[in-house]
């Protein structure tokens, strides 16, 4: 079985800790990262071997990821939610 495409946004935080279990974990991938500062985005997705994104939007259209992890103050979360889902991200 092939590993699910995983991207993750909001990597600076809590997330970075999400980006390394998905990076372990067996029957995943870390594709993508998203963050709003480029910087940590760079060093994340260096660090893990995933392509940096600045926009989430850009990173799921792109990315061919599968699922998301998002990893912003929660009030992010509803737009970034619908915004995947309807791109047939889960």
């Amino acid at each position: 079985m092939k590993p699910v495409k995983f991207g993750v946004v909001g990597v600076g935080g809590m997330g970075g800790s999400h980006c390394k279990a998905i990076a372990a974990m067996e029957g995943a991938e870390l594709t993508a990262v998203s963050d709003v500062s480029a910087e940590t985005a760079q060093r994340v997705g260096t660090e893990l071997g995933a392509k940096p994104y600045t926009d989430y939007e850009e990173m799921i259209r792109d990315a061919g990821i599968e699922a998301i992890v998002i990893a912003t103050p929660h009030y992010f979360h509803p737009p970034m939610a619908e915004y995947a889902a309807r791109h047939g991200v889960h």
